[in-house]
């Protein structure tokens, strides 16, 4: 060893190679980290517009004189999916209970009370998510959601 020079000098010359091997193991973790919460955001997002899809348009279903309107009860849903592509038209139905969530009855039944049936309005939406790394929890998938909205007036 040279006069004047540190001992450990010596080995500070070997660890630019160490350097570069954290980098290459730290930056491939970060990325697969990255990706896996950009797929998660993926699928939170799809979630939510297709919950609001659904309740927004049981929620004009359930609005006065709207019960039999399912076109405008889809058209609702279609425009509350806020940028999230639904897979397919969004189902939207009437029906008739004697009790909350009871069986579904006509509407000219007289039911046990003597009065008549509940009207519902249910509309289901759905959303496929392609996520861009196929994780083994986080494939490819649809993401349904349904909402059932008392209709609590009647017009006549």
């Amino acid at each position: 060893m040279p006069a004047g020079m540190h001992p450990l000098k010596r080995f500070r010359k070997e660890e630019g190679g160490q350097a570069l091997l954290e980098f290459a193991l730290f930056s491939s973790l970060f990325v697969m980290i990255l990706i896996g919460v950009t797929d998660l955001s993926l699928y939170l997002i799809a979630g939510m517009a297709v919950q609001e899809a659904a309740t927004e348009g049981a929620a004009y279903g359930a609005s006065p004189g709207n019960q039999n309107d399912n076109s405008g009860m889809v058209t609702w849903a279609n425009q509350a999916a806020f940028g999230v592509a639904l897979a397919s038209t969004p189902v939207s139905q009437t029906f008739y209970t004697c009790s909350p969530g009871g069986a579904q009855v006509s509407s000219m039944t007289v039911c046990a009370n003597g009065a008549a049936p509940m009207e519902y309005v249910k509309v289901t939406a759905t959303a496929n998510v392609n996520p861009l790394f196929k994780a083994a929890f986080l494939n490819s998938g649809t993401i349904t959601n349904t909402a059932v909205y008392r209709v609590a007036w009647k017009t006549q």
